[in-house]
């Protein structure tokens, strides 16, 4: 860029020299004099080169400081504002500039409302972050304004002409708008409509050839300008004929001239020929009609009419026909409810007989269980004085014996049966250790397994399972007591392998085994294996039933792997479960016949029971007696807390019926007698098998036991909860 200045623009105004009187008041040495002029060059040439650049900018350019006056601008920006001769200098603040340039009238909308203008554009002038706007001049000169902020608070105007820009813009609108014209004349004459255009004045501006088809006019009969009275009169020589009130619409129509909604009529020609004609009105006020040839259309509808008309006297017929039909089916469906009301009180009638049953069950097998208990007992206690016994009295005895199991595994399993089929189990699906629930079965199946000569062993485990403990015990029980009771030689083993995402209690036995045949088949009530595999084992074949419906209840898997001659194995597939923080977990040191070898003398521990069936109450005192074990018993929990205030060695154990002769049940009991003696172990043998009551002896530490409970489990469990207590 040139460091001079045009020739014929004007002086960059605003930027000006330090006079010399501001110099003068310095008295510098050659050196600093030497440097100050050195300095004032530069800025000398500085301003020059400000002053070209900001000349070389094609728009017109001024700065503005914070006050709205002006600091500088370029002489493109003078061009513009000629008309105001050499008022636009420095210093001349913003508003007076344009009060001059409104009463000179420069600017076309400054004319219409002068004040109004002004405060326009100052308001634009002063927010910048506007959009730039558009004014004209009084010479034709049309010209964009924008405005920017400056860090210092200042305003920068840009004023560009762009009076060639909007001809061009101007001249592409009209290109565009003729094109579009030449469109619409050759859409017009091309469509497959007749058509035809009235201006605001109802008169004929534009048609195609199909429209004076369509109406049967001759082309060269129609011109341009007439009015639609004369096409009208044209239509009529022609032989269109229209509907009298119709006629009479169209023409209000037209003459209408406020906002008119779209209106369709129909003109009619001899040979049933149908014109549609649509009018709809313009934005000018002038209205375009369209022609549509609907005759194939009206004798299609016309046809639709009458096949309509066949159709609804067809409809007629058949809906006589479904009405007869619908009153059958109505007579069909109060014969079928009143046969589903049958069956339905014949169901409750059967539900009333079954539950009836469950109740009888329920109540006999109560009544038959609480002498069989102390038949039990009884029995047990002779079993232990065998030996005094002849040959032919111990045979006795052991048939007693067998009986008595067999009429007690009978009554218990019906009862079980009877409350699976009535459904009046349900599960209580938790997280539940699994160690303490098999150590517990262990401990009551070691002592029979033992007896018979067998081993036993139940593998320790930390596992957990998403079951309900109580019906999983059942399950459980019944496997056990299986595998020792058709075990004659060898032992029983059970434990819990990892199956997958779940787990796999296992039953493994040296029994006879069970043929293939016969593998399905026993999980039927009454079902066993063949007489080979079960020999004189009493048993009427329910436990598995049992077994396999509780199964179902709970949602596992019974599985059977056997081999006759060899042994069998049951497993049970559950969910695996979740150990809580804190939980229990298994002690090997727990696990059945662990610290077994230690003795237990019960000549010196005091054994509590609470039995309001007298019978029973003498059984366990025979039982107890030959076990050398004192035995301290009542009917009820209020007697028994009288007869505790003469002792004075505290109680070892407790054994309860559920009913005694109080309100206060045998679990009640527990928890008042653990108020005096806290960790009081304590049984409950009963012959109720609900739910609800196991669930309440497990949350208090309770082992449960049903009548007739076997001698040898409890004598087991007592032993072991009182070599549980040393350990501790």
């Amino acid at each position: 860029m040139s460091e001079k200045t045009p020739k014929n623009a004007p002086a960059l105004t605003g930027v000006r020299s330090r006079p010399q009187a501001d110099l003068d008041i310095y008295d510098p040495a050659p050196s600093q004099m030497r440097a100050l002029d050195e300095a004032m060059m530069e800025a000398d040439v500085a301003r020059r080169r400000l002053q070209d650049a900001v000349e070389a900018i094609s728009e017109g350019f001024a700065l503005w400081d914070a006050d709205d006056r002006l600091v500088l601008c370029n002489g493109r920006y003078h061009d513009f504002w000629r008309g105001l001769g050499g008022k636009v200098q420095p210093g001349v603040a913003y508003e007076t500039l344009l009060r001059e340039v409104s009463r000179l009238g420069l600017i076309k909308q400054a004319n219409d409302d002068q004040e109004a203008w002004l405060d326009e554009f100052m308001e634009r002038h002063r927010k910048p972050e506007q959009a730039p706007h558009i004014h004209e001049f009084v010479d034709g000169r049309t010209v964009q304004v924008s405005h920017t902020h400056t860090a210092d608070g200042g305003i920068v105007t840009v004023i560009s002409d762009v009076s060639a820009l909007l001809e061009v813009e101007e001249a592409r609108r009209v290109r565009a708008v003729a094109d579009g014209a030449a469109l619409l004349a050759s859409t017009v004459t091309n469509i497959a409509q007749g058509v035809a255009v009235f201006d605001a004045q109802n008169r004929l501006v534009t048609w195609n050839r199909r429209a004076c088809e369509l109406l049967n006019l001759p082309y060269y009969a129609v011109r341009r300008g007439m009015r639609v009275r004369e096409v009208i009169q044209l239509l009529n020589r022609h032989r269109a004929r229209f509907e009298p009130e119709v006629k009479n619409d169209i023409a209000d129509w037209i003459m209408r001239r406020r906002p008119r909604a779209p209106i369709q009529i129909d003109v009619f020609y001899p040979g049933a020929t149908v014109i549609e004609a649509a009018f709809r009105a313009m934005p000018d006020s002038g209205f375009v009609a369209t022609f549509a040839d609907k005759t194939a259309e009206r004798e299609a509808k016309r046809t639709l009419e009458h096949h309509g008309e066949e159709l609804a006297a067809e409809v007629r017929a058949r809906t006589r026909e479904l009405v007869e039909v619908n009153l059958q089916m109505q007579r069909e469906v109060r014969q079928r409810r009143e046969a589903a009301e049958a069956l339905e009180q014949a169901r409750a009638a059967a539900v009333a007989a079954n539950q009836s049953k469950t109740r009888f069950l329920a109540a006999a097998s109560h009544d038959l269980l609480q002498p069989m208990s102390a038949a039990h007992l009884y029995l047990s206690a002779l079993e232990d004085e065998r030996d005094g016994l002849s040959d032919a009295a111990q045979r006795n005895l052991k048939g007693l014996s067998g009986a008595l199991h067999s009429v007690e595994g009978l009554l218990s399993a019906l009862l079980e049966i009877s409350k699976l089929d009535s459904g009046g189990i349900t599960a209580d699906v938790r997280d539940v250790p699994l160690g303490p629930l098999l150590d517990d079965l262990g401990h009551a199946a070691s002592g029979v397994a033992a007896e018979k000569g067998l081993k036993f062993a139940c593998v320790a485990t930390t596992a957990w399972a998403k079951t309900d403990p109580m019906l999983l015990r059942r399950i459980l029980q019944n496997l056990i007591t299986n595998a020792v009771k058709y075990t004659q030689v060898g032992g029983v083993v059970v434990g819990v392998r990892r199956d997958g995402d779940g787990l796999r209690i296992e039953v493994w036995d040296n029994g006879p085994g069970i043929p293939e045949a016969d593998q399905a088949a026993i999980f039927e009530e009454f079902r066993r294996g063949s007489s080979q595999d079960t020999g004189d084992v009493p048993g009427v074949g329910l436990g598995l039933a049992i077994v396999q419906r509780t199964a179902d209840v709970l949602g596992h898997e019974v599985t059977l792997i056997s081999r006759p001659g060899i042994g069998t194995r049951f497993a049970v597939r559950l969910p695996r479960g979740e150990r809580p923080a804190g939980g229990p977990v298994s002690d090997p040191a727990n696990a059945p016949g662990a610290g077994e070898a230690r003795h237990v003398d019960w000549s010196r521990r005091l054994v509590l029971l609470l039995e309001n069936d007298r019978e029973i109450a003498r059984g366990m005192q025979a039982l107890f007696e030959r076990w050398n074990c004192p035995l301290l018993t009542a009917p009820s929990y209020e007697e028994m807390a009288e007869r505790l205030e003469d002792e004075e060695a505290a109680p070892d154990f407790l054994v309860a019926d559920l009913d005694l002769d109080s309100a206060v049940n045998g679990l009640m009991a527990v928890q008042r007698l653990r108020e005096t003696f806290p960790d009081l172990p304590a049984a409950l043998v009963t012959a109720d098998r609900s739910a609800e009551i196991g669930a309440q002896a497990e949350a208090l530490g309770v082992e449960r036991f049903f009548k007739p409970a076997r001698p040898a489990e409890l004598r087991a469990y007592i032993e072991h909860c009182w070599r549980m207590a040393e350990a501790e």
